[in-house]
């Protein structure tokens, strides 16, 4: 049994429609802005992102607990399997 569009009101459907757009974009907008989150390399900013922390928030982490980075030329970038490792150090469980 298929359901055809004589068959849905054109209210029900332009509803469900504007719900679908507006889910979209409140997922789109929430969304990490990274382009190719598969990436292996990371500049600051993307890193922070990819760790869901402000950009002042992970500077203090490169200082603090000295996250490595590759640097060609000065230009420094940061190995996504290292900030995972990172993370899984700092794994707290609840109690």
């Amino acid at each position: 049994m298929s359901i055809t569009n004589q068959e849905i009101p054109s209210q029900a459907v332009e509803m469900f429609t504007k719900g679908l757009t507006a889910v979209y974009q409140d997922a789109k907008a929430k969304a990490p802005k990274l382009k190719n989150p598969k990436y292996g390399y990371f500049n600051k900013t993307n890193a922070a992102i990819y760790l869901g922390v402000s950009n002042p928030t992970f500077a203090k982490w490169i200082a603090k607990y000295n996250i490595p980075y590759t640097s060609v030329d000065g230009v420094r970038r940061f190995d996504k399997c290292d900030l995972d490792e990172f993370m899984k150090k700092h794994k707290k469980w609840a109690r």
